[in-house]
């Protein structure tokens, strides 16, 4: 009973629950359709709640650090197929076009008014890093014809022999030159000349110059070995009056480089010797003399700033063997990296006036001539140099020196045509300011200008004779078309004086300035082959270097190169 009782109560409190759930969800979901289950219970039902749970750890933020992950990947390739077939090479063609961008061998051959024949011709061996050999032949002559002035022709020929072998420590060089000239003193009138009834040979001078060179370099690289050169030069020199000139002069440079004051710049110390022999002779006289210099060095690199001091000791074997000591300092500091270079210095040296020196100057002085030294007491300069944008290069120098029997030409007053020229002797303190600026254009275009000015002092002479004031010149180079080379120069010299007597008397006699404006072109037909024309003075001025010794007028020249 009490069993049947209990069950009857539980179907009670089943159905109460279930008729509160149906009516709970027909509030909520009225607006959708009912359903109807069936429900099955088995076994007992309490319902209950469970406990809830809690988190107790706090929160922590983890490292934000962005990671970027690797990335890898590879690429198949594939190979296309192409239609390409490669042809033979035409070895005679590569060798022809070889041949063309090494030619060795260059000659010029021309024909000018005034009768005048040209030919210069160069060999020269290519492709070696161990051997150069370098042949030069040169010829230049013409009748002259100046108008009024009988006998103005000249000529020049020279040839040459160089040679060069490179070893591994050692660079040794060689040279052998000879060099022929004529000239004529010509400063006599067409009817002077005619009066005097001589023959041509009293007017003809001819020098003739034979010289050979030997060189021995060492080639060290690096730091503690003794580096060192050696230098010997030789030369004969005779003109047509039995005069005669033979020097030998050697020079030896021995040096080492090391570290100072613990700087990542190399430095160095070396001294350098020179010995200067003359034997002179003439038809009257025959002496020997020698000059030695010793100058040791140092040179010193720290950054920007570059310092050279030595001293030259010059000792002349003569009658007084005075010794004089030079300093020789220069010190460079660089303003501008690679565009500016600021410098200071001074110098002097003790030296020889060679009869070889005058004749390349005046091919008209004596052939008996007062051969004396000149010393450069001290001298003085500064400037500066540098680039522009590796375009535009530049140098500014002004000097104050003072040089102590310096040579000046002037007219043989002892002979009676006053057709040559002879030395005087004087004291010059001497201000030289001198610039040059040049353009290099990536377009084959070159310009250059360059002035010099001078100042005289003199001890004794009325003026510095024969030696302009100023000295200007322009000159430029351009490629036109890969083809047309054009060039063209323009000299301007201001005024100077002679010695000629006038009336019994040595006066200053004032020679006029003057400009000088050419013009040259040469158009390439082919690699090998050109053809060019050069147009001198083409103002048509006939002015004079030496007094009376008045120069062409409008010349010209052409003719052809070749290369092979």
């Amino acid at each position: 009973m009490t069993t049947k009782k209990n069950i009857n109560i539980s179907i009670v409190k089943i159905f109460i629950v279930l008729f509160a759930f149906i009516g709970t969800q027909n509030i909520v979901y009225s607006q959708k359709p009912q359903h109807t289950e069936e429900i099955t219970i088995i076994g007992l039902y309490k319902p209950s709640i469970q406990d809830a749970y809690r988190i107790n750890a706090n929160p922590v933020i983890n490292n934000l650090e962005k990671q970027i992950p690797k990335l890898s990947y590879s690429i198949t390739s594939s190979k296309a197929k192409t239609t390409i077939e490669p042809k033979d090479i035409d070895h005679e063609r590569t060798i022809r076009e070889l041949k063309q961008k090494l030619l060795g061998n260059y000659v010029k051959i021309g024909f000018g008014n005034y009768k005048t024949p040209y030919l210069e011709f160069f060999a020269n061996t290519l492709q070696s890093k161990k051997f150069a050999l370098g042949v030069h032949l040169k010829h230049l002559s013409s009748m002259g014809e100046i108008k009024n002035h009988p006998l103005s022709t000249f000529s020049n020929s020279l040839a040459g022999l160089s040679v060069k072998k490179l070893y591994k420590k050692y660079t040794l060089s060689g040279e052998l030159f000879y060099k022929h000239d004529v000239v004529h003193y010509y400063n006599l009138e067409q009817n002077v000349f005619d009066s005097l009834d001589w023959k041509d040979d009293k007017f003809k001078q001819r020098f003739q110059l034979f010289k050979a060179k030997l060189g021995l370099n060492s080639n060290y690289n690096k730091k503690g070995k003794l580096n060192h050169s050696f230098d010997f030069n030789y030369y004969y020199l005779t003109d047509y009056y039995s005069t005669s000139e033979q020097n030998v002069f050697f020079k030896t440079d021995i040096n080492f480089n090391f570290e100072l004051f613990n700087s990542k710049d190399i430095q160095r110390f070396g001294v350098l010797a020179e010995i200067d022999a003359f034997i002179n002779k003439d038809s009257l006289t025959e002496n020997m003399d020698q000059i030695a210099r010793i100058q040791p060095y140092i040179k010193a690199t720290f950054g920007k700033y570059r310092v050279y001091f030595g001293i030259n000791t010059t000792v002349p074997f003569d009658t007084t063997k005075n010794i004089s000591l030079f300093p020789i300092i220069k010190a460079e500091v660089e303003v501008v990296p690679k565009s500016l270079i600021a410098y200071i210095g001074t110098k002097g040296n003790h030296y020889k006036n060679s009869f070889k020196i005058l004749y390349e100057q005046n091919p008209f002085i004596l052939s008996i001539m007062p051969l004396e030294y000149s010393k450069n007491k001290f001298e003085v300069y500064g400037g500066i140099m540098g680039n522009i944008e590796n375009i535009v290069n530049y140098s500014f120098m002004i000097s104050s020196s003072k040089i102590e029997n310096m040579p000046f030409f002037v007219n043989d007053t002892n002979g009676v045509l006053l057709d040559k020229f002879s030395l005087v002797y004087d004291t010059a303190d001497i201000i030289h300011v001198q610039g040059e600026v040049s353009y290099q254009s990536k377009d084959n275009l070159r310009i250059i200008l360059k002035g010099d000015y001078y100042n005289f002092e003199l001890g004794n002479e009325l003026q510095p004779w024969y030696r302009p004031q100023l000295e200007a010149s322009i000159g430029f180079n351009v490629t036109v078309l890969e083809k047309l080379i054009l060039k063209g120069s323009f000299g301007a010299y201001s005024k100077m004086y002679s010695n000629r007597p006038e009336v019994g008397e040595i006066t200053p006699k004032e020679i006029d300035g003057w400009v000088d404006l050419s013009f040259g072109a040469e158009y390439k037909f082919s690699q090998k082959l050109s053809a060019f024309v050069n147009l001198n003075n083409v103002m048509n001025s006939q002015y004079k270097k030496w007094d009376n010794y008045p120069l062409q007028k409008f010349n010209f020249l052409g003719g052809l190169t070749y290369s092979f």
